[in-house]
């Protein structure tokens, strides 16, 4: 993907043309389900359209993946409990435990070399800039009265 200048005018011309597109579609080999193309979508907005490399958006699919697979299983540990009973009686850590542990850390990595971290260090600067102002163009074209004339209506 070509970079160029935030301030050109046919930077200013993708910009909208991004804006106007929905979400960033997920590469043709990331086969998600409804629930994992949600995750994408909301991941994708982490930076601009233009930005995303396609093995970024392949690694993006994992993690929308990981993250489904983290949810689905922390919910299934929520309603056993942490500790269960085994087959003998006794008390143990429910194995769901090191399971749930083991996907947020598999997510955590994968969130950090996609520099989607909630951590201002770690966002580059053009990408931030772009993604805002990308950001801002939704925000404006989603109330597009503000952006068309309306005609007058005839005095009767």
């Amino acid at each position: 993907m070509a970079t160029k200048r935030s301030t050109s005018k046919q930077a200013n011309v993708n910009n909208v043309q991004a804006a106007l597109e929905k979400t960033t579609p997920p590469p043709e080999g990331g086969k998600l389900n409804p629930e994992e193309l949600a995750i994408f979508d909301l991941y994708a907005q982490g930076k601009a359209r233009d930005d995303w490399f396609p093995h970024e958006l392949m690694q993006l699919c994992q993690l929308a993946k990981l993250t489904h697979l983290f949810n689905e299983s922390k919910e299934a540990l929520d309603l056993e409990g942490s500790v269960i009973v085994n087959a003998k009686g006794t008390l143990v850590q429910n194995p769901l435990f090191s399971v749930v542990d083991s996907l947020i850390r598999s997510q955590l990595a994968l969130t950090r070399s996609l520099n989607l971290s909630s951590a201002s260090g770690q966002k580059k600067e053009q990408n931030t800039a772009r993604a805002k102002k990308q950001k801002d163009t939704k925000e404006s074209l989603s109330n597009r009265t503000n952006l068309l004339a309306v005609p007058n209506k005839p005095k009767k």
